[in-house]
């Protein structure tokens, strides 16, 4: 990972943060993420991934997806690099 802030500030690795996640990343090594191995699981499954994709549409978007979501790369949040 590269340039990750939080609330705008750089990450500091020698601080204790909270995440939210999927299982597929958090849990099952999705993608090869072994990030979190060894991290305390607060709560696990408090709704299914695509459950929670679906209540953000209705009750945050109106059930409409807008234009800064066409491009997965909206936003600049995700940044491809070499």
């Amino acid at each position: 990972m590269k340039n990750v802030l939080i609330g705008g500030e750089p990450l500091d690795p020698s601080k204790t943060y909270t995440v939210a996640g999927t299982d597929y990343t958090l849990l099952k090594h999705g993608d090869g993420t072994t990030a979190f191995d060894g991290c305390t699981l607060l709560q696990e499954c408090v709704a299914l991934d695509n459950q929670a994709l679906i209540d953000y549409i209705i009750e945050t978007l109106d059930g409409e997806i807008g234009g800064e979501y066409a491009e997965f790369t909206g936003q600049e949040r995700i940044v491809i690099t070499e």
